[in-house]
């Protein structure tokens, strides 16, 4: 699998990066770390903190980076300047969005519906 998003075990924009692949159909690897145990994890991470997201084994990118990298990578960031100024906009929104979701509230929900809500907002 190309790719492994190591994550905290809180909300963070890797969520958002995961409903993208999720989103497209692309595998991945998904580990969660408490805060007491990421010490190891943030010491590759850029900023020395999570999300990062690894391809083949090296870390590509992190932290609020993650979402937008994807999006551009996998061809759901617009075709032309324009469109790509408003999927950024969106990603941003979201990201903002996903941090000031409740926790509890977010844990309640499955990855399958939140594909759905990330579905409906971005239609």
């Amino acid at each position: 699998m190309p790719y492994k998003i190591i994550d905290y075990d809180f909300t963070t924009e890797a969520d958002l990066a995961r409903l993208i692949l999720d989103y497209k159909g692309i595998e991945y690897e998904s580990v969660r770390l408490s805060k007491e145990n990421a010490a190891e994890a943030e010491a590759t991470a850029p900023f020395g903190k999570l999300p990062i997201l690894e391809e083949d084994g090296e870390v590509t990118v992190g932290g609020p980076a993650l979402p937008s990298y994807l999006a551009m990578k996998h061809d759901f960031a617009g075709s032309d300047i324009k469109q790509k100024g408003k999927c950024a906009t969106i990603i941003v929104g979201l990201r903002e969005m996903f941090v000031k979701f409740r926790q509890e509230d977010m844990m309640k929900l499955t990855q399958e519906e939140k594909v759905c809500l990330f579905c409906l907002i971005i239609k």
